[in-house]
C-alpha cells in the first residue's frame, strides 16, 4: 500500500510593512522656525549680570490673552488639503500648483496639528501686507540654572521670510513687550539669528525646501512657488 507523502504547509508570507504615515512638513517647518523664535528670545534672560533686571522689565506676572483662531471644520479641511496636495505634487516630481496661504492660515496650521503642540497657545501668527507679524505670550520657566515659573514673556513681533540658494531664512525684525521696547543693541544681534537653521537638520523638509523656486510675501499672503521640473 502506497504513502502519500506529507505535505508541509508553506509558511505564510509575512506581512507588507504599514505605508509610512508623513506629516504635514510645512508644520514641521513652522514649528521649528517658531520654537527657535522662542529660545531665541528666552535667551535674553540667559545673561547673569543682568537677569534680574530683564525678567523685572520685560515679563508679566500673568499670560496674555492672544487673538482667537476662527476656522471651521471646512475650513481647516481645505486648508490641509491644499498644504498636502503641494508637498505631494512636489514629492512626486509633479507640477506642483503654487501653494497660497492666507492672512491667518499660518496660526490654523500651528493650533491644529500634533508637530507644533508646544507653540499651540503660545503663538499666533498672521500674514499682514508683506509682514509676518507674531503674538505670543510664553511661560519662562527655568531658564538654566534660574527659575523664572510664574512670569510669562508677552510680546508682539515682525518676521521677515525668504528663500535664498535653496535655504530658508527667518529672521525676527522686531519684538516689542508691554511699555518697553527691546533695546536696540540687543535687537541688532537678534536679527542675526537665523530661526530657520534648524530646518537643515531636518533631511526630509531640506528636500522639500531645495525644490521651491520663491517665497513671497504680499497682499498679506504667502506665496510658496515650486521649482519646474
Amino acid at each position: 500500500m502506497s504513502t502519500e507523502p506529507t505535505q508541509t504547509p508553506s509558511p505564510n508570507p509575512p506581512p507588507l510593512p504599514a505605508p509610512k504615515r508623513r506629516g504635514c512638513l510645512f508644520v514641521g517647518c513652522l514649528s521649528l522656525v517658531g520654537a527657535s523664535l522662542l529660545l531665541v528670545i528666552v535667551g535674553l534672560f540667559a545673561i547673569p549680570a543682568a537677569i534680574h533686571k530683564l525678567v523685572d522689565r520685560f515679563t508679566q506676572p500673568q499670560a496674555a490673552a492672544l487673538p482667537p483662531i476662527e476656522t471651521s471644520a471646512d475650513q481647516k479641511a481645505a486648508l490641509f488639503a491644499k498644504v498636502k496636495a503641494f508637498q505631494d505634487a512636489i514629492e512626486t516630481h509633479q507640477p506642483a500648483p503654487t501653494l497660497v496661504l492666507e492672512k491667518d492660515e499660518l496660526s490654523a496650521l500651528i493650533a491644529n496639528s500634533p508637530k507644533s503642540a508646544e507653540l499651540k497657545d503660545k503663538v499666533f501668527v498672521s500674514i499682514e501686507g508683506d509682514q509676518i507679524k507674531c503674538a505670543l505670550s510664553y511661560p519662562l520657566g527655568k531658564v538654566g540654572l534660574m527659575d523664572f515659573s510664574g512670569r510669562f514673556l508677552n510680546g508682539t513681533g515682525t518676521l521677515k521670510l525668504s528663500l535664498a540658494n535653496g535655504v530658508l531664512l527667518a529672521t525676527l525684525e522686531s519684538l516689542t513687550v508691554p511699555q518697553h521696547d527691546i533695546p536696540e543693541a540687543v535687537m541688532n544681534e537678534i536679527r542675526k539669528e537665523n530661526l530657520a537653521s534648524r530646518v537643515s537638520d531636518n533631511v526630509e523638509l531640506s528636500k522639500v525646501i531645495q525644490k521651491l523656486d520663491r517665497i513671497e510675501i504680499k497682499n498679506s499672503q504667502l506665496i510658496i512657488k515650486a521649482r519646474e521640473n
